[in-house]
C-alpha cells in the first residue's frame, strides 16, 4: 500500500522514523511506503484496458449528475430558508445530508477538491456555533463553488485547489453563538485534529470566534490529507489519537516541506509541558487540558505573535 504525495512535496526521512522512503518514478519522486502507525490510502498505478477507461469516464458523469441533483435540493432548502418559508428541522438536516453526500463520492469519482470544499463547508458549519439565516448566503458560496467543478468536469490542481479554499468564507466573520461579531479573517490557518464531539466544537467554535481559518480533522491521516490540500499555519492535536500520537503527527509534518514551518500546539492531560522533553521540536508548545486549557492556549498563540504586536 502507498501513496504519491507529489512531485512538490519533499519528505525527510531522518524526521520521520515511522516511514520507510523510497524513490519514485525517475525525477526524485518520493513515496511515504505504509509502515505502522499509520494507514495512508492505496493508489495503484496500473495500465487500464480502454474499457475499463470508460467505465471510470461514466461513473465520473454520473457522479457530476448526482453532484448537481444534490446541489439543487441544497438550494432550493437554502432558498426556502432565507425567505423564510422553509423549516429548518426539516430542511437544514437535508441540506447536511446532501453535502455529506457529496462530500463521500467526490474523491472517489475524480474529484477530490470537491470533496475537500464539501468538508471544509462541514468544518464551517461546526465552528459557526448555532447556525441561522446569516450564514445561509456563505454555504451558498460554497455549493456555488462546488457546482462550478462539477460543471466544468475538471478537478482543479493542487495550487488551485489551495487557492478555492482560500477564498471561501470563515464562519468568524458573521454571527458566533448569535453574538455579532465584526472580527476580520487573519488569514491563518489553523488544524485541529481532534474526534467529533463537544470538545472540538467548542475550541473550533473559539478559534473561530477569533478570526482563524478552522479546518477539522478526526483522524491523523485526515489531517495530513486536508493539510496537504491546504497548509496550515497552526496545527494542534492530543497526545493520544486513533492512528497515531500528535508527538509523531508533529514530525511527519517537519518531514514535509509544505508543511514543515506549521507551529504545532499538543493537547494534553499530563503533566510534563516541555516540548523538548516530550521529544518535540524547540518551537512547538503544549496546553495541558482543563480549566486552564484556552488561557494556555491563548498565551502560546500571543507567543507565536498571531494576533500581532500586542503590548500589556
Amino acid at each position: 500500500m502507498e501513496r504519491r504525495l507529489g512531485d512538490d512535496v519533499k519528505v525527510k526521512a531522518e524526521n520521520c522514523p515511522h516511514f520507510k522512503i523510497s524513490s519514485g518514478k525517475p525525477g526524485n519522486s518520493l513515496y511515504f511506503i505504509k509502515t505502522f502507525p499509520l494507514y495512508l490510502p492505496k493508489t495503484r498505478i496500473m495500465s487500464k484496458s480502454p474499457g475499463v477507461d470508460a467505465i471510470l469516464k461514466q461513473l465520473s458523469v454520473e457522479f457530476r449528475e448526482s453532484c448537481e441533483d444534490s446541489l439543487v435540493i441544497v438550494d432550493n432548502a437554502l432558498t426556502r430558508l432565507m425567505d423564510g418559508s422553509g423549516d429548518w428541522d426539516e430542511d437544514f438536516p437535508e441540506v447536511l445530508r446532501r453535502i455529506h453526500s457529496i462530500k463521500g463520492g467526490g474523491g472517489t469519482f475524480g474529484f477530490p477538491a470537491i470533496t475537500m470544499i464539501a468538508h471544509a463547508l462541514e468544518d464551517y458549519i461546526e465552528t459557526a456555533g448555532t447556525v441561522g439565516s446569516e450564514h445561509l448566503p456563505a454555504i451558498q458560496v460554497y455549493c456555488d463553488t462546488i457546482r462550478d467543478i462539477a460543471d466544468t468536469g475538471v478537478n482543479p490542481g493542487d495550487s488551485e485547489t489551495t487557492e478555492i479554499l482560500r477564498a471561501l468564507p470563515v464562519s468568524g466573520s458573521v454571527a458566533v453563538n448569535a453574538i455579532t461579531t465584526e472580527q476580520k479573517t487573519r488569514e491563518i490557518g489553523f488544524l485541529l485534529v481532534l474526534p467529533k464531539g463537544l470538545q472540538r466544537r467548542i475550541i473550533g467554535e473559539e478559534l473561530a470566534s477569533c478570526g482563524f481559518r478552522v479546518s477539522l480533522a478526526e483522524t491523523a491521516l485526515q489531517a495530513i490529507e486536508i493539510a496537504l490540500a491546504n497548509p496550515p499555519d497552526i496545527f494542534a492535536a492530543s497526545r493520544f489519537n486513533e492512528d497515531m500520537t500528535g508527538i509523531e503527527l508533529a514530525r511527519v509534518f517537519k518531514a514535509i516541506d509544505a508543511l514543515s514551518d506549521a507551529k504545532f500546539l499538543l493537547m494534553t492531560s499530563a503533566d510534563e509541558t516541555d516540548p523538548k522533553t516530550l521529544g518535540l521540536s524547540n518551537d512547538a508548545r503544549v496546553a495541558r487540558k482543563g480549566d486552564k486549557f484556552t488561557e494556555d492556549m491563548t498565551n502560546h498563540l500571543i507567543e507565536w505573535g498571531v494576533f500581532g504586536d500586542i503590548r500589556t
